[in-house]
């Protein structure tokens, strides 16, 4: 028989045995039949009726027999299989059909049971691994994180639905083009020093790699991702293939970044008051003396008022001697109340207004403080200030509290005197800048110290005389003013601070009286 007549006749098979390999031919044959094969069983023949397989071709409604005559005188069985191997079943089979009905021995039956057997395993194993992949596909696509299979050239395998919907593509789209197209819209791997490339390390170590990069979506927005790369290697340990799992963390970095942001400005503002006590400590000493010379001539003046009261002397010589008295009093308690207000302003943590400023105005408010201190250590104080000056924008205390600072660093750059010149100038037309002046004579600062003194605690004075806050809160004062501070010195000669800041329209009122 030919196989195109395999094909359009249908062939009857009958099965001699009736045991579990025939139980497992059936199933087999109900599940999936030869693809070139148009053949089915029609009766199974066995002596004992409680096989397994004699009770299962019953259940399909295949014809079941105990008698071997009986299945004998099937004419319409075309082939017939021998699972038993007894003769003497096998024996009358073969003398009463003779050589019309091809049998297949025991031996035969067996091996294409194990055939039967070997594609119902396959069958299991394929459904199996369906099952899994179908699996596989359900948790890799429920991952928020974007996951791309990439090959060693590069080339995309696979991608979740969140890799697709973050690039707008479909799977079809992105498989088989390069990472570096896909996710970064370049003709070349990543390579700059900023954008390092995590798959190039796998696969030159074998191992995992992490990265953070920026990508831009779709719709042109930047956002930041943190990938972390996995080989997947081979039975020889071979990269074989790099799985990449992407997780956007721009909004994370974004809270990050203003958490941080809020920390340092709340640090910063410490720092701020914590100099301005340093410098409020270092005035107590000076201020005391200023103030005690006033009291003690007041307490004088009182006394002597009194004196006069008490002897009744109101002759008019008197009288004009009492109104001079009173009128020192008055001149010498205002003189002392100015000095104490001025130190409670510039102690009191206040909130950071912005105002339009005279410079000059506050030059003035710093030496009504520290200008005893400089008489006291013998120093010229020279002022140069141009009159009217431009105003600027930004916060009294706080420049006042800068410029307190550079003057008391001169001061003590000057143990035996010296001089102190406070200039004041515009900038050309150009500029439109305010420019402020502070040179002394004091001893200067040596070259290598010179780039560092903007540094926050950094300190030539030693322990004893601060920790090193106080310039490096001028340059962020003078920062935040969107101004800029420079130094010159030299050893032995002196140094000369330059302040300057953006300068307002001159018609601009001015927001504080001296003080």
């Amino acid at each position: 028989m030919t196989l195109d007549n395999t094909r359009k006749k249908k062939l009857s098979i009958g099965i001699i045995g009736g045991g579990k390999r025939c139980k497992t031919i059936l199933e087999m044959s109900q599940r999936e039949r030869p693809p070139k094969v148009n053949a089915s069983v029609v009766i199974v023949f066995d002596p004992d009726p409680e096989s397994p397989g004699y009770q299962y071709a019953s259940e399909l409604g295949i014809e079941t027999t105990t008698d071997l005559e009986a299945f004998s005188e099937r004419k319409d069985l075309n082939f017939i299989l021998d699972l038993t191997g007894a003769r003497k079943v096998l024996i009358p089979l073969l003398v009463h059909k003779g050589s019309k009905v091809p049998v297949l021995d025991a031996v035969s039956s067996n091996l294409l049971y194990d055939v039967f057997n070997i594609q119902k395993e396959l069958i299991t194993t394929r459904r199996s691994l369906r099952q899994t992949k179908t699996f596989l596909e359900r948790v890799i696509n429920s991952i928020q994180e974007e996951i791309l299979v990439i090959d060693t050239n590069f080339k995309i395998v696979d991608a979740n639905d969140a890799a697709l919907k973050a690039v707008s593509l479909t799977k079809e789209e992105v498989v088989g083009k390069y990472c570096y197209q896909i996710c970064y819209q370049s003709q070349t791997p990543c390579n700059s020093k900023d954008h390092p490339c995590p798959m190039q390390d796998v696969l030159r170590t074998g191992n995992y790699s992490q990265a953070t990069h920026k990508r831009h979506k779709s719709d042109g927005e930047a956002r930041y991702y943190d990938l972390v790369l996995y080989p997947l290697k081979d039975e020889n340990g071979n990269v074989a293939q790099v799985i990449e799992i992407g997780r956007d963390i721009s909004d994370e970095l974004e809270k990050r970044v203003a958490g941080r942001a809020k920390e340092l400005k709340e640090d910063y503002a410490r720092l701020v008051q914590e100099d301005k006590m340093i410098s409020l400590g270092k005035l107590m000493s000076s201020v005391a003396h200023e103030i005690n010379n006033p009291l003690s001539g007041i307490i004088n003046l009182s006394k002597l008022v009194l004196r006069n009261l008490e002897e009744e002397a109101l002759d008019e010589e008197s009288l004009d001697t009492m109104k001079q008295h009173l009128g020192l009093v008055v001149s010498e308690t205002t003189r002392t109340s100015k000095i104490v207000s001025n130190l409670l302003s510039f102690s009191r943590q206040v909130k950071v207004d912005v105002q339009n400023i005279d410079i000059n105005e506050v030059i003035h408010r710093v030496f009504s403080i520290v200008g005893h201190k400089a008489k006291l250590q013998d120093i010229a104080v020279h002022f140069e200030l141009d009159e009217p000056l431009l105003t600027v924008k930004g916060n009294f205390a706080q420049l006042q509290q800068s410029i307190m600072n550079i003057v008391f660093n001169a001061i003590e750059a000057m143990p035996d005197g010296g001089e102190l010149t406070i200039s004041t100038r515009h900038r050309d037309a150009k500029k439109h800048e305010v420019v402020v002046d502070i040179l002394d004579t004091g001893h200067g600062i040596s070259q290598k110290n010179l780039p560092n003194i903007f540094e926050p605690f950094f300190s030539t004075k030693g322990e004893a005389k601060g920790v090193g806050l106080g310039l490096s809160v001028v340059y962020g004062i003078i920062r935040d003013h969107q101004g800029e501070i420079t130094v010159k010195s030299e050893v032995g000669k002196g140094t000369d601070f330059t302040i300057r800041l953006p300068a307002q329209e001159r018609e601009t009122s001015r927001s504080y009286g001296r003080g």
